[in-house]
């Protein structure tokens, strides 16, 4: 009898204590979900009249991703910081008034300071003085940081954000916003911007090191060429590029012998778009280069000021014996001499790689206006080589218009593509096709919904989940937000689980900016046969956020990125689904071409 009473009381007891694995365990949180990944604007509006604050929250979140602007009137009546986050998504003047309420005394800290955020994604430069607040409350130089990402600012603007940078007791991420201002800004407070150049925090430093490209102040650039983390070294070169060939070539000599590749990148990238700099001097350090990334970048623009730097060098000698993305290199470079135009062609007609392929297309569609060699592009399929071909035939001064009289053979290239897979690809051929025709731009393609979540399998994924990366230059663990951002994590351990990105490469690297995978043609150009929903949060791009790719809103499919540092200009427009919780010393040690060995989900007690 004893053991039989301890039993009754034992069982409720274990099952009382059974954590849910997330929160869509509730039907009506799953619900709220599923009707935004659906954009179901009617049914969620009965949500915003919940009593439960957590559906009423939910509820008015979904509609940051849906961005459908007749919602504004109803979320002008939710109190709660995530309706207000809402109303600037709509990237609409229509939420002006509700956020000036919002932005008003007498509400809470939380949402006033989302409201002055919000308020500098939809204001306009007649209404500027909105962002007019001598108490400079918490949010302020976020709403003058948005505004000014639209171009929208005036000298007081410049003058309290130049007040926050200045003020070491302005809040941390007051003064990292105003830093990114400034970077963006065509003007800055000089003297704040130097001053924070040397800041203790470094992500503040960094932004604060590429406003500098606004000064004459080379010495503080000096100063940040010399800074332990390569990020600031980074934006110390990208600083540069505003100063005289002279005053800056020493420098950019040295830190292109960086032992960062990121930065010898980011030197042969600065560097090559200077119009200032000899070829004399941009072929040698193309010839001393260790990276092969940055000798390829040099050696285009040498070629580009003197073709014949190409033969001296023997630059494309040996270019069997090359990888994919090198050799994508070289023929950058080649695309510069016109007489490589049929070894170039005869590079497209037989490579494997598809980066070699869609990079020889785009070289011939700089190089030449040869028409058969761009039938032949078209009629090949490839779908990253179109694209340069198609915005070749566009482009209004090489008179494609009046030569091409038969455009069949563009027809025939659209029906072979299947949406939402060729989205990139259908988009320039439809403009090229009514280019050539006469008709006014093709209206935006309209990704339709096709891909709905799968809510058995997204019940299944634990709320602290995490997943391992193992790549060929060490291994990174992130953990995913099944909570916000179900469509994009349940779509993600999909891949994973049957090993899609198993032998992946990371094709694309911008030195402190992204690295990016999961394409599967490895040039960025690659996608499935369907797309899923964009899923915007209040959650906020910073060091080792991990967002999905797309090629507009809800486009999203298999490409991911992470971030080497805060990205705000990416906030609430790419879906954050996950971040990095170790492994960020391998993030910042990827280069274009390093491989994913292994993507696997960790198991509990790993």
């Amino acid at each position: 009898m004893t053991r039989r009473v301890y039993l009754i009381f034992f069982i409720p007891l274990l099952f009382g204590c059974a954590e849910k694995k997330n929160a869509f365990e509730d039907k009506t949180v799953k619900q709220i979900a599923d009707l935004q990944d659906r954009r179901k604007t009617d049914s969620l509006l009965i949500f915003l009249k919940s009593d439960n604050a957590e559906y009423r929250r939910r509820a008015a979140l979904a509609f940051a991703s849906i961005q459908d602007s007749t919602a504004i009137t109803d979320l002008w009546k939710v109190a709660d910081v995530e309706a207000v986050f809402s109303l600037g998504q709509m990237y609409a003047f229509g939420s002006f008034y509700p956020l000036e309420e919002k932005i008003g005394k007498g509400n809470t800290p939380a949402t006033r300071r989302e409201a002055w955020e919000a308020m500098g994604k939809i204001i306009d430069q007649k209404n500027v003085d909105a962002l007019y607040d001598s108490t400079n409350p918490e949010g302020l130089a976020w709403g003058i940081y948005r505004a000014g990402l639209r171009g929208v600012t005036d000298p007081i603007l410049i003058n309290k954000a130049g007040l926050v940078l200045s003020n070491k007791n302005s809040p941390r991420n007051d003064r990292l916003a105003a830093a990114h201002f400034f970077a963006r800004a065509k003007m800055i407070i000089e003297g704040a911007v130097v001053s924070a150049a040397s800041d203790s925090d470094v992500e503040i430093r960094m932004a604060a090191v590429s406003a500098l490209s606004k000064t004459r102040n080379i010495t503080a650039i000096r100063k940040a060429a010399e800074d332990s983390d390569y990020r600031v070294r980074v934006s110390a070169v990208r600083a540069l590029r505003t100063h005289s060939w002279s005053a800056a070539k020493s420098l950019f000599e040295k830190l292109l012998n960086d032992e960062n590749p990121n930065v010898s990148i980011a030197v042969a990238e600065t560097v090559a778009a200077l119009d200032s700099a000899d070829y004399e001097t941009l072929s040698k350090w193309a010839n001393d280069a260790k990276n092969w990334r940055a000798s390829g970048t040099l050696f285009q623009a040498a070629a580009k000021k003197n073709k014949d730097v190409l033969n001296m060098i023997g630059f494309s000698n040996n270019l069997s014996r090359r990888k994919p993305y090198e050799l994508a290199a070289v023929i950058n470079a080649m695309s510069q001499d016109p007489s490589r135009q049929d070894e170039i062609f005869e590079m497209f007609k037989s490579a494997k790689a598809k980066v070699v392929k869609s990079t020889s297309a785009a070289a011939l569609a700089r190089m030449t206006s040869d028409l058969e060699i761009f039938k032949q592009i078209i009629a090949d399929g490839d779908q990253g080589a179109i694209i340069p071909i198609c915005n070749a035939i566009t482009d209004t001064t090489r008179g494609f218009k009046k030569v091409i009289k038969d455009y069949s053979f563009l027809e025939e290239a659209k029906s072979k593509l299947s949406l939402p897979r060729d989205y990139e690809t259908y988009t320039p051929l439809e403009e090229a096709l009514n280019y050539l025709k006469g008709l006014p731009p093709p209206a935006p393609l309209k990704n339709e919904y096709n891909h709905p979540i799968d809510w058995s399998l997204a019940l299944t994924i634990p709320k602290d989940q995490q997943v391992l990366i193992k790549t060929s230059k060490g291994e990174i663990v992130m953990q995913l937000f099944i909570e916000e951002a179900p469509g994009s994590v349940v779509n993600f351990v999909q891949l994973v689980s049957k090993g899609y990105f198993n032998g992946k490469f990371f094709h694309r690297v911008v030195p402190n900016f992204v690295i990016q995978t999961g394409c599967n043609r490895g040039d960025g150009f690659g996608s499935e046969d369907y797309s899923i929903r964009s899923e915007f949060s209040g959650r906020k791009y910073k060091t080792g956020s991990v967002g999905m790719a797309s090629a507009g809103k809800d486009t999203e499919g298999t490409q991911w990125f992470i971030t080497h540092s805060p990205t705000p200009h990416l906030d609430g427009k790419y879906t954050i689904f996950a971040e990095v919780v170790s492994g960020m010393d391998v993030v910042h040690k990827i280069e274009v071409g390093d491989k994913i060995i292994e993507a696997r989900l960790i198991k509990d007690g790993e």
